[in-house]
């Protein structure tokens, strides 16, 4: 089955060195060499000539096409402007302070300017209650009026003044307007700076155009409301983002939007909200609510603000210390509503109410999600729109009668009142900034604050002595303090 068999061993020769295949060539070069040759350069004369110019050629020369010039500045004015307002709106450089520059955080007042001297003489002393700054930050409204009980029996007046290059006021307004009643809320234009809105304790509304400084300046009237109008304010339209419409509120319990036409001279009705208080319940409060309020069908609107950053969102302070957050587009119909003029309920959220009266409103306008109120219990309520109870509450011995978030500033808001003295808060330690001045100043009640829309370090207070104060405040010396 199985066998052996031998086979003889089969040897072959080792190939692991291999040869390539190669030439070798050579190359033929001429010698290098080197030899130097002198060259000789011929002499130039400069000589001066002197030609007869002609003057018709100058002449177009010197001359402009002013049409083509117009059309060309035309034509880049807007890419210039927005580059303009890009950079002025821009935050990159907000805070950012050389290391030569002074770290000293003391508001300075500028001015001290008596303003009820410019109006009608009376018994009582009038207060200043409304201070407006126009877009230039150049125009500044006043008015003042009178402690009232019942109704207004008094003329109102409006003063206008105009800032001179040393950035002061002069002793004698601009310019006097006459109202029907006192002035209970001024505001200019956003747009504008010569549109001047007023609104009136008898529930008018008045809007005036300030650059023609001889005869009749008013633009258009309208009987808004039924009781006193308490705020007025310029927003966007939620139709058209290039359309500026004026809202009103009054103690009537409604707040209006009116379109206003400047070319018209027209002043109408868009939208009337009426906010209705929540089951007593969801508004429980220690303090009970005033007679006056009670005994009301439906309670008035003290003050609001519009939203930067939601268009249709806004916040009402309604008597009886109520905060409730709004929407235009969320609106439901009320009895009464028509096409014509819809009666709205705007109401959304209701937010837990001060134990007293609300004095002022604020949306932040740095953050989207943050709003504050004041109010007669001398408290300032810091509030989120997705939580009912404050997120932080600033306690203070004195009321505050106006407040304001400062421009550029996250952490800081601006108030004053019955302390006699611009006080500055800081949000997250909730405290005051201390030593906001070393001024010697003789204290008044203080009535109303207003910033200036070009220059956020100068502030306007008023007085309910007729007395109208400037300050320069370091807003961020003050911020990098208290961090």
């Amino acid at each position: 089955m199985f066998g052996i068999k031998h086979n003889e061993c089969v040897g072959f020769e080792s190939k692991w060195k291999v040869k390539k295949v190669s030439s070798e060539t050579s190359t033929q070069t001429t010698e290098f060499g080197v030899a130097e040759k002198g060259t000789s350069t011929q002499g130039k004369i400069s000589t001066e000539v002197q030609t007869v110019a002609d003057e018709t050629v100058l002449k177009k020369s010197s001359e402009a096409d002013m049409e083509k010039l117009a059309h060309w500045l035309s034509k880049i004015y807007p890419s210039v402007k927005k580059e303009i307002d890009n950079a002025n709106n821009s935050r990159a450089f907000r805070g950012y302070r050389l290391a030569k520059d002074r770290n000293d955080a003391n508001c300075k007042l500028l001015q001290n300017l008596n303003v009820f001297k410019s109006g009608e003489s009376g018994d009582k002393a009038t207060r200043v209650s409304a201070l407006t700054w126009n877009r230039t930050g150049k125009t500044i409204a006043i008015t003042c009026n009178y402690e009232h009980t019942s109704w207004c029996y008094h003329l109102g007046e409006v003063f206008i003044y105009t800032l001179n290059r040393d950035e002061r006021l002069p002793d004698v307004p601009r310019t006097k307007l006459s109202t029907e009643s006192c002035v209970m809320s001024l505001k200019f234009h956003p747009v504008h700076p010569a549109i001047l809105a007023a609104g009136t304790f008898a529930g008018g509304i008045i809007i005036w155009n300030i650059q023609n400084d001889e005869g009749d300046d008013v633009v258009t009237t309208a009987s808004a409301h039924e009781e006193m109008v308490t705020q007025l304010s310029w927003i966007t339209d939620i139709n058209s983002s290039k359309s500026i419409i004026l809202a009103s509120s009054s103690t009537d319990g409604l707040l209006k939007l009116w379109t206003f036409n400047a070319a018209n001279a027209t002043l109408t009705v868009k939208a009337k909200y009426k906010v209705k208080p929540p089951i007593l319940g969801n508004v429980h409060r220690n303090v009970e609510t005033p007679e006056h309020v009670e005994k009301k069908g439906g309670r008035g609107v003290v003050c609001f603000d519009f939203s930067r950053h939601v268009a249709d969102l806004f916040v009402v302070g309604i008597e009886g210390g109520l905060m409730v957050q709004c929407s235009v587009l969320g609106a439901t119909p009320l009895k009464g509503n028509t096409k014509e003029e819809p009666l709205l309920d705007p109401a959304f959220k209701y937010y837990e109410p001060h134990e007293g009266e609300i004095t002022s409103v604020s949306i932040s306008p740095n953050r989207n999600d943050m709003f504050m109120t004041s109010g007669t219990d001398a408290e300032i309520r810091i509030y989120l729109f997705g939580q009912e109870e404050p997120a932080q509450v600033i306690f203070m011995r004195n009321p505050l009668n106006d407040l304001m978030f400062v421009p550029h500033e996250d952490k800081l808001v601006v108030g004053c009142g019955s302390n006699g003295i611009m006080e500055i808060f800081h949000l997250i330690t909730g405290r005051a900034v201390e030593n906001v001045t070393k001024e010697k100043v003789n204290k008044q009640v203080l009535s109303s604050l207003a910033i200036n829309c070009d220059k956020a370090s100068l502030i306007a207070l008023g007085t309910l002595q007729g007395d109208l104060q400037l300050w320069n405040v370091p807003w961020q010396a003050f911020s990098r303090n208290t961090q």
